[in-house]
């Protein structure tokens, strides 16, 4: 029996050395585990706090930049309401101007020297400008040419106007690059 009980013994220290080899090989793994989770943890949270800030930071250059578009929108708006103001006044002007030229107009005159048909001169009304010899110094146009060149100076001052009103309208929303 001295055999089996020596034999016991070693299965006994056999056993003891595996069963504290695998607590020992445990403890190893779960604090391995441990720090490794506690780094991911930590690692986890510096990520989480960079990205608040940097979702802060986010949402306030959001905010600045929609902020910024508008203020360039009202800036737009009452640029392109104060041209639309500009071209409102300027035709209601154009339109007194005419109406006052209309019901104060003289007529329109040609220098009696540049008048071409001179069959016609003699119907036309005439002024004298004081020229010695009789001869008169203006020819009034007739009422149709007057009529004629009325509308096409509004025509023009209208188109010039319109001109002013897309200009004042385009320049804030392009930028206007120089030659080099």
């Amino acid at each position: 029996m001295t055999g089996y009980t020596t034999l016991i013994k070693f299965a006994l220290w056999a056993a003891l050395i595996i069963a504290c080899t695998w607590f020992v090989w445990h403890m190893a793994g779960t604090i391995h585990d441990n720090i490794y989770e506690d780094g991911r943890l930590a690692e986890r949270a510096v990520w989480e706090s960079k990205e608040a800030i940097r979702s802060k930071e986010l949402a306030k250059a959001i905010a600045d930049a929609a902020q910024a578009m508008a203020a360039e929108h009202e800036k737009q708006v009452n640029g392109l309401t104060g041209a639309l103001n500009n071209e409102i006044k300027a035709k209601d002007k154009l339109s007194r101007d005419l109406a006052d030229i209309n019901r104060t107009n003289r007529g329109l005159w040609i220098d009696a020297k540049n008048c071409r048909n001179s069959a016609n001169e003699t119907t036309r009304k005439t002024e004298s400008a004081g020229i010695s010899g009789g001869e008169t110094g203006r020819v009034r146009l007739p009422s149709q040419v007057e009529k004629d060149l009325w509308e096409l100076a509004a025509d023009a001052q209208r188109v010039v106007i319109q001109y002013e009103t897309c200009r004042q309208t385009l320049i804030p929303l392009v930028e206007v690059v120089p030659d080099s």
